[in-house]
C-alpha cells in the first residue's frame, strides 16, 4: 500500500466476571491516524445502531454452529471449562452458555 494507508490491525473482546474491555489496535503511518481512528469509531458506532433482528438471529445460529463442533471433544470442552473458570469464577456448562446465546436479542433504542 502507499502512504496514509494501513498496514495491520486487531480487534479484541475480552468478557470477564464483573467486567469487559473492547477495543482495536491499528498500525499505520502519521498521516493515516485521524482516518483509521474515524473509521474504526463510525464501525463501532455503525454496529450499535444498523444491525437488524435477522442478522442478530443469524449470527446466533452461526456462533452456535462454530461453538457446537468446536466443543465436541474432550480436549476442546476441558479448555472450555478452564476458559469460564478463569472469566466467570464457576464453570459454565455448554448448555446454559446455548441458552444465553439464544436469549440475545437486538437492543431497541
Amino acid at each position: 500500500m502507499g502512504v496514509g494507508c494501513v498496514e495491520k490491525y486487531h480487534t479484541f473482546n475480552m468478557a470477564h466476571k464483573d467486567t469487559g474491555m473492547i477495543g482495536w489496535y491499528v498500525e499505520c503511518d502519521e498521516i493515516a491516524v485521524a482516518s483509521a481512528i474515524d473509521e474504526m469509531i463510525f464501525a463501532f458506532n455503525y454496529l450499535s445502531h444498523s444491525t437488524t433482528e435477522e442478522e442478530v438471529d443469524r449470527a446466533k445460529r452461526e456462533l452456535v454452529a462454530i461453538k457446537g463442533v468446536q466443543y465436541d471433544n474432550d480436549i476442546e470442552l476441558a479448555k472450555l471449562n478452564a476458559r469460564t473458570l478463569s472469566h466467570a469464577g464457576r464453570v459454565i456448562p455448554w448448555a446454559e452458555q446455548y441458552h444465553r446465546i439464544m436469549m440475545l436479542k437486538k437492543n431497541s433504542q
